[in-house]
């Protein structure tokens, strides 16, 4: 459910691979509880194809962000802790915090 929430603040290609992960890790839980295969099975099946959405997520964000800062001369990103430290940091919506 919070999922579903979230995915209109995320970038169009982030919020595809979200959905696929979400589908495809619960047809997958599913599956292999159907199966009864031992619970620590599962979850190690489930967290391994988790893994590979996380990398495909984290490689897009930064795929998109080395282009963006190829096609300006100076990196306009502030600095993380820069960013941390001050105090508007809770305020950032979650797509800003992905490109942090």
């Amino acid at each position: 459910m919070r999922l579903k929430k979230v995915l209109p603040t995320l970038p169009s290609e982030v919020s595809e691979i979200a959905w696929k992960a979400q589908e495809r890790l619960h047809r997958k839980f599913t599956k292999l509880t159907f199966h009864r295969k031992p619970a620590g099975k599962v979850a190690t099946a489930v967290a391994r194809e988790l893994v590979g959405f996380i990398w495909a997520i984290g490689h897009h964000v930064e795929t998109r962000n080395a282009e963006f800062g190829s096609r300006h001369s100076g990196s306009t990103r502030p600095r993380a802790s820069s960013v941390a430290s001050s105090s508007s940091a809770s305020s950032l919506s979650v797509k800003d915090r992905i490109l942090l």
